[in-house]
């Protein structure tokens, strides 16, 4: 094929597309907008902490003294993991959008190959390209790095094996992708996919597909090594996570299946498919139009497929599985997060409905091919983008830089971290890496600008990290009756510390600074002195800061 004839090809205006929608990553980032929610706030702030730290590749037992007087290496992601490779060797800012890019882009790439060859079988190119360009454009959580954006690659070189086709690239992909996804996010439910793919194959074909089992083999015990630090954590040292205490197992059967619907229709934020409503309504006419026994039972699989991951994620919630999960010890907290696929079966859903329609009704081809372009508007302009939870956490920097600029949940990196003001407030204390409490505003902030704070709002800290984080704020928490770290749109959070019993057990601790975003009047009686404020010199999130000292500290 000359150059000409592929610059005709349906995938270049895709890829100009899909590089327009990432034009805030490419050109803009200083000035784009990003999400906050589990982003800025959490995965962002504590990668540069551990980067930052010198303690990369120390051993599990190593204190990462940022974090409420010190924490252990081996809570925090491992070395092995692309992602905190990528941190390492560029700048965070350079490092975040580097990593969009790079999912985005691997997105189009595994669902093109994915869908031109083993559903469409090379026909109708326009709707594979188009479909495969609306997975791409899913707002993929930037932490989980490939964990949903590279699914289809892996599924299509699995099938590839399974297929006779024992290429290098093939084992290389599947090698290669635990190291740039999550086996708690991801990963170990994405191999009981997998798995379930090579024993259908050899259902189908009445015999063992023994290459097909070896890659899943391969990627099973691949998705262990980046992660051994994880395993050592958990059964060797037995260190019990602050996430088990978000857990209650409250949900009766009725609970389970309203619960499992919703979640089925409308999705989760950390796994967007955007299936509605056109995706869903699609599919179902599809199931009313088709004839094809085959294709029939693969839509019905896979419909089938997908409401079992949101209802295998929801009955991990419910009392019913209670008594199972305790036998699993510390293990029960682990979510059954199959609604990881969702996203991935969603768009084979549809890959598919367009197919079935098209065959029945070639006369409506114009007519689908402009329903695929609807859905990826639905995307790009983010219609419909509540989740099951209505909550609206879409990582979608073309629509927040360019159209919509005052949401609240995004904000550019500079904006959200205020660099600057915190330089000038290092400066002004004399900052020597003593413990600070940050209050009107989340401790990620400060950690990001190399402030030691002794809180943190990680799930996944040791428990006797968090409960003595809890204890120093307790009574903070009760007067506020609110979560364990402070927003800086907390108006009344200042009140809490006006009573001077509310910091007794803070000035027992080696702690040397108070950084406020409000003025603390009574800050003598709190054995407190003042430094001063500093005023934001940008036009940050955070306006400025009150400085004090603990007296005697």
């Amino acid at each position: 094929m000359s150059l000409l004839e592929k610059l005709k090809h349906p995938y270049v205006p895709a890829l100009l597309f899909l590089f327009l929608y990432l034009s805030p990553n490419l050109f803009f980032a200083t000035h784009a907008r990003y999400l906050i929610h589990d982003n800025l706030n959490s995965n962002v702030a504590w990668a540069k902490v551990l980067c930052d730290s010198g303690t990369l590749f120390a051993s599990n037992h190593t204190l990462i003294p940022n974090i409420c007087w010190g924490i252990p290496r081996g809570v925090m992601e491992s070395q092995l993991n692309i992602g905190i490779l990528l941190d390492t060797i560029f700048s965070p800012l350079v490092a975040y959008n580097l990593n969009i890019i790079i999912m985005h882009l691997v997105a189009f790439m595994g669902m093109y190959l994915l869908l031109s060859r083993y559903v469409f079988k090379y026909s109708y190119p326009f709707y594979y390209v188009a479909i495969a360009l609306s997975f791409a454009l899913l707002p993929f959580w930037p932490s989980g790095g490939l964990s949903v954006a590279g699914q289809p690659l892996v599924v299509w070189a699995l099938l590839n094996i399974l297929h006779k086709d024992y290429s290098l690239k093939n084992w290389l992909i599947i090698c290669f992708f635990p190291f740039y996804s999550s086996i708690v996010l991801n990963n170990l439910f994405f191999a009981c996919g997998l798995l379930l793919v090579v024993l259908g194959n050899s259902i189908i074909n009445r015999q063992i597909n023994y290459k097909g089992l070896l890659a899943w083999l391969v990627f099973t015990i691949a998705m262990l090594v980046p992660e051994y630090r994880l395993f050592y954590m958990q059964f060797i040292d037995k260190i019990t996570s602050s996430r088990s205490t978000f857990f209650q197992f409250l949900l009766n059967m009725k609970g389970v299946m309203g619960e499992s619907s919703k979640l089925f229709l409308k999705g989760q934020y950390h796994f967007y498919s955007f299936q509605w409503p056109i995706i869903i309504l699609i599919s179902f006419i599809a199931l009313l139009v088709v004839k094809n026994v085959t294709k029939r039972f693969f839509l019905l699989m896979f419909l089938l497929c997908t409401y079992a991951c949101a209802f295998l994620d929801i009955l991990h919630k419910s009392a019913i599985i209670l008594p199972l999960l305790n036998l699993f010890g510390q293990l029960k907290y682990v979510q059954f997060r199959f609604i990881c696929m969702m996203p991935l079966l969603w768009h084979l859903i549809f890959a598919l409905s367009i197919l079935i329609i098209i065959s029945r009704f070639p006369k409506l081809k114009i007519a689908l091919l402009s329903i695929i372009l609807l859905n990826i508007g639905f995307t790009v302009f983010n219609i419909c983008p509540y989740d099951s939870s209505d909550s609206i956490f879409t990582e979608n920097a073309f629509y927040y830089t360019f159209i919509d600029r005052n949401d609240g949940d995004h904000a550019t990196f500079n904006n959200y971290y205020n660099p600057n003001l915190f330089a000038d407030a290092k400066t002004k204390v004399g900052y020597d890496k003593q413990q600070t409490i940050c209050l009107g505003f989340q401790s990620e902030i400060a950690q990001y600008n190399n402030i030691y704070t002794i809180k943190s709002s990680s799930s996944f800290l040791p428990d006797d990290k968090a409960s003595q984080i809890h204890d120093l704020f307790e009574p903070v928490l009760i007067t506020l009756n609110c979560s364990n770290y402070y927003h800086y749109d907390s108006v009344n959070v200042m009140k809490a510390i006006k009573y001077q019993n509310d910091t007794v057990k803070w000035r027992k601790q080696p702690i040397g600074y108070l950084f406020s975003v409000y003025p603390v009047d009574n800050y003598r009686s709190l054995r407190l002195d003042s430094i001063g404020y500093v005023p934001n010199p940008d036009k940050g999130m955070i306006p400025g800061l009150y400085l004090f000292k603990f007296r005697g500290n």
